[in-house]
């Protein structure tokens, strides 16, 4: 943990912090994003600083913005949709595809592919369950189940970690798994 001399502010030593006139940028180093989120809403208020507001951004570490104030509900408190795949509910890849199904689609008259390319358009959103590129933070639960289910091979790979690196493709997703 660490003092910011300018604002007084504690910050837990995962972070880099970095102030410009309207902003206030956490930034998470060791790919701690939940903890990023914790964070700022943690701080829950939008302070003023002069006649310019001052906000929160969290930046992935590819510097994507993952959320940012205008996330914000009436009451000055950051929301971000949680999306749970839970690993005990399938224990095949076609259960992993309808598990994905129920979890980021929702109130479809169609059947979506059973796929990887299938996968990477529902991640993008505006399936019914999180608008497209809507900032999303996704929990796989029970993650060492799914990586035994979805162990087969693609060009080097597991289907598991190929599903992963698809997820964290995607800069709008705030990504965990448990």
């Amino acid at each position: 943990m660490f003092l910011d001399r300018n604002t007084g502010i504690v910050l837990d030593h995962d972070f880099k912090y970095d102030k410009s006139d309207t902003i206030q940028k956490v930034y998470s180093i060791h790919g701690s994003l939940k903890k990023a989120i914790e964070y700022a809403e943690n701080r829950k208020t939008i302070t003023e600083h002069g006649n310019n507001n001052i906000g929160y951004c969290i930046y992935d570490k590819n510097e994507n913005i993952v959320l940012h104030t205008d996330n914000l509900t009436k009451n000055n408190s950051l929301t971000i949709k949680t999306l749970v795949i839970n690993g005990d509910k399938f224990s095949d890849t076609e259960g992993f595809y309808n598990e994905i199904d129920k979890v980021l689609t929702s109130e479809l008259n169609w059947k979506t592919g059973h796929n990887l390319n299938a996968l990477n358009d529902i991640l993008w959103g505006g399936f019914g369950v999180h608008e497209y590129e809507e900032s999303i933070y996704l929990v796989w639960n029970n993650s060492a189940k799914s990586k035994m289910v979805l162990s087969d091979l693609l060009e080097n790979k597991t289907l598991y970690q190929t599903i992963i690196e698809i997820i964290r493709d995607h800069a709008h997703i705030v990504f965990s798994e448990n």
